[in-house]
């Protein structure tokens, strides 16, 4: 990965670029945290030191998120390359303030390609489509932002470096750099480059930009998410993005997780009387902080026991992170556990409640583990699943027992993630490729569907695929994104939709979703296109009953 990005990237912005770069590899965020090579928070995904030319970046164990972090601050020692590198070295870093944000964080998210292309594009189009796309000269930095914001301005300043790219040639992007090494304000690099200032060059950009995305939607025919669910939360501070998502779903209960109060996201839950939502907030629970996904993608991280009574979580203190159960009839709540995992994330009951399944890392690689329920009894120990370097993600109960989860494939394959299944007694299987990737499986309460999250046409949507036939419908057709999919008792799918810079939980019957066919159902006789197992020379099975230590 780093002499790929050394050679694509580094040649393309700085052809000149012949040093030896430090670089440092933390296995999780966790231990990126603990660091004393530079300050780190839970939004920062890697640290490129412009003085002492090194980068250090974490692990979530999975290649996709380590390609493109890779890339991203790989971009960042080029460009200190050219803008710092040099006779006087200690007076050019003075000048760091005055380089542009959006240009800075736009050429590093130029930089990874297509890898995030999907939240790229669904950031701006989100933004795009009601004309409130900020101008450039705006983000010159980034403090004022708004919670959820930041992300957004890397998009937007990633997609106006690939206009400058197709608009007046991917030369322009390297020339940039040059020219702002001896220059001191925008209009006075891209005079030169476009020549525009930056005020008519963001006047085109933004225009070119609404009329792309306003042309896919109508092209497309892309819709918001009251097409076809009612919002189950609504935005408490008008004006201030918030993110609601991760919804889960159990005997009238409705649980999920919630940025309302900032960070750390608090969980919150409506059980059958209740007028508001319950609240525990992640200190009171002894955690100080709650993921809730992958960096700037949102994962299923929450989960209800059949019951209603319990809702589980992870979460972090002092760098470690365990599973954190919330008694929703008394109020209590604890770590239960595990020990020995460098992290615990995305647990799900068993049909039964007595057993948990979520995705646990040990030495840098993401596995599937299993650990006993006992209500707010500590569990020391859990039991592997799976052991391999492949990342796992996001596991679910089916009814008979089956898992399912998203799986990331080899690096050989076109499509990062797929979906598959682990049986009792079986090995690890590739139950569904598509031409995107899979998030986020959720099985119906009889068995026969899954509903999950798919960034196909660099969109996230829902899709429905029965295991039976191998069939594959498409069931949204999302203006900005949807995640986090669930069933509810009655078959409605639960989700959280991304719109107007924010995250709504949303629901609605079956039959209001779109039925389009993506893989048509296999007929009798037909050869079926899933259930693929796994090489046993990448995957082993491990025979329930091993310890986690």
């Amino acid at each position: 990965m780093l002499e790929d990005a050394y050679r694509t990237t580094g040649l393309a912005l700085n052809p000149k670029l012949d040093k030896r770069i430090p670089f440092f590899l933390y296995a999780s965020i966790n231990d990126m945290q603990q660091s004393n090579i530079a300050d780190t928070g839970d939004g920062v995904g890697g640290v490129t030191e412009a003085f002492k030319d090194r980068f250090m970046v974490w692990s979530d164990g999975s290649r996709e998120w380590l390609e493109d972090v890779i890339r991203h601050e790989f971009a960042h020692e080029v460009q200190f390359s050219l803008l710092i590198d040099g006779f006087w070295k200690s007076a050019r870093i003075l000048k760091l303030y005055i380089y542009p944000l959006w240009m800075m964080e736009g050429i590093a998210e130029y930089a990874t390609g297509d890898r995030d292309l999907a939240v790229e594009e669904m950031y701006v189009r989100d933004a795009a489509a009601d004309g409130r796309l900020t101008p450039l000269w705006r983000l010159n930095q980034f403090a004022h932002l708004k919670p959820h914001q930041v992300t957004y301005a890397y998009k937007l300043g990633g997609q106006a470096i690939r206009f400058l790219d197709e608009q007046y040639g991917a030369d322009r992007v390297g020339k940039m750099l040059e020219l702002y090494r001896s220059r001191y304000d925008a209009s006075s690099v891209l005079l030169p480059l476009a020549g525009l200032d930056v005020f008519e060059f963001d006047r085109k950009f933004r225009e070119r930009t609404t009329q792309k995305f306003l042309a896919q939607a109508e092209r497309e025919e892309l819709r918001g998410p009251e097409a076809w669910a009612e919002p189950r939360t609504r935005n408490r501070y008008p004006g201030i993005p918030e993110f609601n998502l991760s919804p889960a779903v159990s005997s009238g209960t409705l649980a999920w997780l919630s940025t309302e109060e900032g960070h750390p996201p608090v969980v919150k839950a409506l059980r059958s009387g209740d007028k508001k939502p319950r609240v525990l907030r992640g200190l009171s629970a002894g955690a100080e902080n709650v993921p809730y996904g992958r960096f700037t993608k949102p994962l299923r991280s929450l989960s209800l026991s059949p019951d209603g009574r319990w809702a589980v979580f992870s979460g972090q203190r002092n760098h470690r992170e365990g599973i954190y159960a919330w008694d929703l009839e008394t109020g209590r709540s604890a770590r239960l556990g595990p020990e020995g995992l460098e992290e615990t994330r995305q647990p799900h009951f068993s049909p039964d409640g007595g057993r948990l399944v979520f995705v646990g890392m040990k030495n840098g690689f993401n596995d599937l583990y299993e650990m006993d329920f006992r209500g707010l009894e500590k569990v020391r120990e859990a039991r592997r699943l799976t052991e391999d370097r492949g990342d796992e993600s996001s596991p679910v109960f089916a009814p008979d027992g089956t898992i399912y989860f998203s799986c990331e494939l080899p690096a050989s394959s076109a499509t990062a993630r797929a979906l598959c299944s682990l049986a009792p007694g079986e090995g690890k299987r590739v139950e569904l490729e598509l031409d995107g990737s899979v998030y986020d499986p959720a099985v119906s309460p009889d068995g026969s569907r899954i509903v999950f999250t798919s960034d196909r046409g660099d969109i996230f949507d829902l899709y429905e695929y029965e295991p039976a036939s191998g069939g594959v419908t498409r069931l949204t057709r999302s203006l900005g994104g949807s995640f986090t999919p669930s069933y509810g008792a009655e078959g409605e799918i639960f989700f959280a939709a991304f719109r107007g810079g924010e995250m709504n939980v949303h629901s609605g019957p079956r039959e209001n979703f779109l039925s389009e066919t993506v893989v048509p159902p296999a007929s009798a006789g037909d050869t079926m296109r899933h259930g693929v197992p796994v090489p046993y020379d990448t995957v082993r099975h491990v025979v329930p009953g091993s310890s986690a230590e």
